[in-house]
């Protein structure tokens, strides 16, 4: 009988089972993966192996379905950020490189379709911990209702409604009873549906484990509250201690009765929190042949490798108001141990490179392994004129624990090796408390962003915003003079004190006009020391004559500019023309050396 379809005869057998299929490192990278299997089996278990014996097959694997929840939305974030780029490139089919392999998007649908296709009793909203929340965030909307589910879920308060009234009684005396069915089922509209569906999962999640709140509460633990799962029992049981259950019950029965306009305000709290997100399958009827189906998909068998993938998913979306360039080979992206330029961001000022795995030297290397060189997951390069600037390093760990000392090890060298660079080291699980390990002179530029999840919106956002706090506000070329790209030459006019007999002689007049024209910007640049807000072409010489220009100090603005547009061409007097001397361009003199026309080139990257 083949191992897929043989019988197994304890939960034991079955995870073994598992294991193999999935190629689980468990004591390794996947040991936190084990452990949360253990957690969820039974949370008062010495090891995975006592929480086996008491266990059933069957909620072994509920259990382990429910663990894989996290991947199967870093597939499908990973498939939504490339077929949104699809669309924008017009290609229909990417190939993901690693480590001489490729997926293809069709590896990533085929995971997806299976998981969808896979029954459950109740989907239910992927909330983070934060989002918990919701429920007294909603019954501040109409606080009457509040006040009164509040008080009913701590102290003796009679809402009028039989069945409720008596869950809440036996609830305030310490007892989870099966919930009052009829309030669950009146809650169709949107936000009020998903939070039934939140209410439903946590009461048997915890009457899973015990009826009992005191021996809930017993399960608390603040040092590993921050990674836990929302619905694992620990999170739960520190939402008991303000009494979650009760306080949404109460208020979701309380909601039946009240004037429309009331619950509408309610709706939209619940909704703005709870649209949009991702569901998780409660009890899923799934076998343990369906496991080994997906355990043995090539995007389960890559998943460590696929999360740095995901990562930098995140780091292309953090820059989503900008205007991104993937590079790639015939659709094919490489995430392999060499260097690749994945992502240009040609809106940023100056324009950003998203690096992957480039070798930079350090002196006198702590971690173990290096001996001159460093070579992250990923860094972000700024292109200065003339040369490169990492102002940005990301590594990657998918480490199910800590492990400090590398940990920090890394964020030391990484540190000397780019001093102008932030250091952010992510990882799937835990990192603890590192930087106390660093040198003072490095901590300031460094940060640790644990439990990057799909699942975790705090720390995603965590995570954008570091990226987005280098990356800066787009800036990007004007239009073309009666087109719709964007120009590469753009006109620039020294407004300074000494340019006012320029700016009102023809010869001036007529220089500017025969310049700006088609393919260059459609708006002038008036510049001193510093870029003025630009003008449009049409008006130009009355609106640059009444400028108060300042002293002139162009190669600092004509520098700036240069991130913008390939060609910048100057009107200077000779005071400007010096000014510019260091920057690679020629010069055009006009009425006797009155007035200059300057072209200034963008210098090659090196």
């Amino acid at each position: 009988m083949s191992q897929s379809t043989r019988i197994n005869r304890s939960a034991a057998d079955a995870w073994s089972q598992l294991v193999k299929s999935g190629a689980l490192d468990i004591d390794g990278r996947d040991k936190e993966f084990a452990e949360t299997v253990c957690k969820m089996l039974d949370p008062t278990a010495a090891d995975l192996a006592d929480a086996l014996a008491k266990a059933t097959t069957d909620q072994l694997i509920k259990v382990f379905f429910r663990a894989l929840q996290p991947f199967s939305e870093m597939y499908r974030e990973i498939l939504r950020f490339f077929k949104t780029a699809g669309a924008k490139y017009g290609r229909d089919q990417w190939r993901i490189g690693i480590t001489d392999e490729h997926l293809e998007l069709s590896d990533f649908e085929d995971f997806l379709r299976m998981w969808d296709g896979v029954p459950g009793e109740i989907d239910v909203p992927a909330v983070g911990q934060e989002d918990f929340g919701v429920v007294w965030l909603a019954w501040e909307a109409y606080p009457q209702l509040g006040n009164l589910a509040n008080r009913a879920a701590r102290e003796p308060a009679e809402l009028g409604i039989a069945d409720v009234d008596q869950w809440l009684i036996d609830y305030r005396s310490g007892q989870i009873n099966p919930l009052p069915l009829s309030v669950l089922s009146k809650q169709q509209d949107a936000g009020f549906r998903e939070l039934a569906a939140m209410v439903a999962t946590v009461h048997e999640s915890l009457v899973a484990f015990s009826q009992n709140r005191a021996v809930l509460r017993s399960q608390f633990d603040w040092q590993t509250l921050k990674g836990s799962d929302a619905f694992s029992v620990n999170h739960l049981a520190f939402l008991d201690t303000d009494n979650w259950l009760g306080t949404a019950v109460a208020g979701l029965a309380l909601t039946d009765g009240i004037a429309p306009e009331n619950r509408n305000r309610i709706g939209r709290v619940l909704r703005n929190t709870l649209d949009g997100l991702p569901t998780r399958k409660l009890n899923a009827s799934v076998s343990l042949n369906d496991l080994d189906r997906f355990l043995s998909l090539p995007v389960w068998q890559k998943r460590h490798e696929i999360y740095a993938v995901w990562v930098f998913s995140e780091m292309a979306v953090a820059a989503n108001e900008h205007d991104l360039e993937i590079h790639h080979d015939q659709g094919r992206i490489a995430f392999e141990f060499r260097e690749a330029r994945l992502a240009t961001v040609t809106s940023a000022r100056p324009p950003i490179d998203m690096i992957t795995e480039r070798r930079s030297p350090v002196a006198n290397p702590v971690g173990a392994g290096r001996t001159a060189n460093v070579q992250p997951d990923f860094g972000i390069w700024a292109r200065d004129p003339g040369s490169e600037r990492c102002v940005l390093v990301v590594e990657v760990k998918h480490y199910k624990r800590t492990e400090k000392r590398s940990f920090s090890e890394v964020m030391t060298d990484y540190a000397a090796a780019h001093p102008d660079a932030r250091i952010v080291l992510v990882n799937y699980g835990p990192i603890g408390d590192i930087l106390d390990r660093i040198s003072l002179s490095a901590t300031g530029r460094c940060t640790t962003i644990e439990h990057l999840t799909a699942l975790n919106r705090t720390a995603r956002e965590e995570f954008r915003e570091s990226v987005r706090k280098v990356i800066g506000r787009p800036v990007r070329a004007a239009l073309v003079i009666g087109g719709t790209t964007r120009a590469k030459s753009a006109v620039a006019v020294d407004v300074s004190r000494s340019m006012a007999p320029v700016l009102s002689d023809p010869r001036f007049i007529s220089a500017l006009a025969a310049i700006a024209v088609t393919p260059r910007a459609s708006e002038i640049l008036p510049i001193d020391r510093r870029v003025h807000t630009a003008i449009s072409v049409d008006g130009a010489v009355e609106r640059l004559r009444c400028i108060q220009g300042d002293i002139n100090a162009l190669e600092g603005p004509v520098t700036e500019l240069l991130g913008t547009y390939e060609e910048v061409i100057v009107f200077t007097d000779r005071d400007g023309l010096n000014d510019l001397s260091a920057l690679k361009s020629a010069s055009k003199e006009f009425a006797d050396g009155g007035f200059f026309q300057v072209t200034v080139c963008r210098p090659e990257s090196t």
